[in-house]
């Protein structure tokens, strides 16, 4: 929270410094110009997403991970399978060291029935992905590449319709 706050006293100064430089200010201007600054929004608004829009393209990395997570899932839990009692507790403490609630408990259900986690199986995706031969990523990059050209035919053809003019209005 405190990260937060002193950002946003940061963007707070830096705006008054850059609107202006030059000028002296006494303890009391500065604070007078924070408190008027400070009521405005020093975070910037995103757009709304527009809903009726077509679905933009994924990287070859997320067809990558899109085609292989249920056999990373598989070979996880085999894994899990093979361990013995103290090295699937051992992983379980590395699992939910960040975890407080209920923590002994998610342990011990763990161990009952390993299953890999999401940040597990992100990671094991990630790790797959830099170790693949560029030979191998070429036919996820293709993949990739034809949901590009999709993508922007579906748009360009979606910018002319009616639902696009509205939601630019």
């Amino acid at each position: 929270m405190a990260l937060v706050i002193n950002r946003v006293f940061e963007a707070v100064f830096e705006k008054i410094a850059n609107e202006y430089s030059g000028e002296d200010f006494t303890k009391e201007d500065l604070l007078k110009l924070f408190n008027e600054y400070g009521n405005e929004s020093v975070v910037k608004s995103t757009k709304n997403k527009d809903p009726n829009a077509p679905k933009k393209y994924t990287s070859s990395y997320i067809h990558y991970g899109q085609i292989n997570r249920g056999k990373i899932i598989d070979s996880m839990n085999t894994e899990y399978n093979d361990m013995s009692k103290d090295e699937l507790t051992q992983k379980a403490d590395e699992i939910f060291k960040k975890v407080k609630k209920d923590k002994h408990q998610k342990i011990t259900d763990w161990i009952e029935k390993p299953v890999a986690t999401q940040t597990e199986i992100m990671k094991r995706c990630g790790v797959e992905w830099k170790n693949l031969s560029e030979k191998k990523k070429e036919k996820y990059t293709k993949v990739a590449e034809e949901d590009k050209v999709r993508y922007e035919k579906d748009l360009e053809k979606y910018k002319t319709t009616d639902e696009y003019k509205q939601f630019n209005k």
